[in-house]
């Protein structure tokens, strides 16, 4: 009886092991897709910020380009 309660301990152990590894994983696999998804959010805002300073100039060169005629 000793050897199965042994035996049986050792696989709740594995089994809770298995479980926990599973669980960090998961939450491991969760940062990287939500600092991925910042990443991806702060380029876009910064690219958004590039295409607005860019239609400035292209206004501001066609206002030139009309007070010129």
């Amino acid at each position: 009886m000793n050897i199965k309660r042994v035996i049986l301990g050792l696989i709740v152990i594995l089994l809770i092991i298995l479980g926990i590894t599973k669980i960090i994983g998961t939450l491991k696999e969760s940062k990287e897709l939500s600092t991925t998804y910042m990443k991806e959010s702060i380029g876009l805002k910064t690219k958004a910020k590039g295409l607005v300073e860019q239609s400035e100039k292209q206004v501001k060169e066609r206002e030139k380009i009309v007070e010129e005629e």
